[in-house]
């Protein structure tokens, strides 16, 4: 039996040696859809780790690097159309996609998670009982022109249809 040798990673990567222009290729790279992972498990390319260092160590990194990751994710959204379209195998179609949707909905939840819809009706109701035998007529006018105004402010649709409340002026 053959022995695999797992590969550490490339020495002449250290994680506060920053490599610019092997930086901006692997970003472009992430933006063409391959997998951070990937890229790094190349011989020629510094290890996860490095790479992850080189991005937290930097502010304007990590901007460049959570872009490359908003396009990649758009980049395997737009992918499931042509996967859906090409792949010869159904039940393989449909495993590729729906890895890509989700990884979609987890980087991106917001633009592509699942929507969670709450609907709510809610119904209140006070039943106050007021002792207006102490004011006088037109105080008892005013108050009730007062309240018609504020109801029909509030939602003027539902006073149509109430006979008692239809004041004209």
């Amino acid at each position: 039996m053959a022995v695999v040798k797992k590969r550490t990673h490339n020495r002449d990567y250290v994680a506060r040696d920053v490599d610019l222009d092997k930086f901006e290729e692997i970003i472009a790279r992430m933006m063409n859809g391959e997998a951070i992972t990937t890229i790094c498990s190349h011989a020629d390319e510094p290890s996860y780790s490095v790479f992850m260092g080189w991005i937290v160590a930097d502010k304007e990194r990590f901007e460049k690097y959570s872009r490359a990751k908003q396009v990649q994710v758009d980049y395997y959204v737009e992918d499931c159309v042509v996967i859906a379209d090409t792949d010869s195998d159904p039940q393989r179609a449909r495993n590729r996609i729906v890895a890509r949707q989700w990884h979609a909905s987890k980087i991106s939840p917001r633009k592509y998670g699942e929507r969670i819809q709450t609907d709510s009706n809610v119904n209140v109701t006070n039943n106050v009982k007021l002792d207006l035998s102490s004011m006088t007529p037109e105080a008892r006018a005013e108050l009730r022109d007062s309240l018609i105004d504020q109801m029909r402010s509030a939602n003027p649709k539902q006073l149509e249809n109430v006979p008692y409340l239809s004041v004209t002026r």
